[in-house]
């Protein structure tokens, strides 16, 4: 299959259109001061559909498009809600990996305050010295983040 200038050009747009649909769906989300996730999400999926089939211009379709299918993922994972705890697979098809985030606290067993790689499964708990450090195995090339 061979591509044209133009039809390079188009989907580039079609796509830029979409990832600002999916922004903008975003943005509105937290707008809307609806507690109820299901049925914000629900009328944010829709109401772009329904604009997409009013218009005739293809950069507002796109636009409406990408923010229905944005606002399609967040719907299914207010609808499954706790039912996709522990599927992996749903999860990271939902973008919701579940897990908690993994902090690594400062190690001051070993004398330099900070893990390295190798000893990374060794690491004790130690709440009061939050630090996640990211860099080489040396404490030059470590920067607090």
């Amino acid at each position: 299959m061979k591509f044209n200038k133009n039809q390079v050009k188009n989907a580039t747009i079609a796509v830029g259109g979409m990832v600002v649909g999916a922004i903008a769906s975003r943005i509105g989300a937290g707008a809307i001061p609806l507690k109820n996730e299901t049925l914000k999400h629900g009328l944010l999926m829709v109401a772009p559909l329904l604009l997409a089939g009013a218009v005739k211009n293809k950069m507002v379709q796109n636009v409406a498009l990408g923010a229905s299918a944005t606002q399609a993922g967040y719907l299914i994972k207010a609808v499954a809600g706790k039912s996709i705890e522990g599927n992996e697979t749903a999860q990271k098809a939902l973008g919701c990996p579940g897990n908690e985030p993994i902090i690594i606290y400062a190690n001051e067993a070993n004398g330099l305050g900070y893990y390295s790689h190798r000893e990374y499964d060794e690491y004790e708990l130690l709440p009061e010295h939050r630090e996640f450090l990211a860099g080489g195995e040396d404490r030059e090339t470590f920067a607090a983040v």
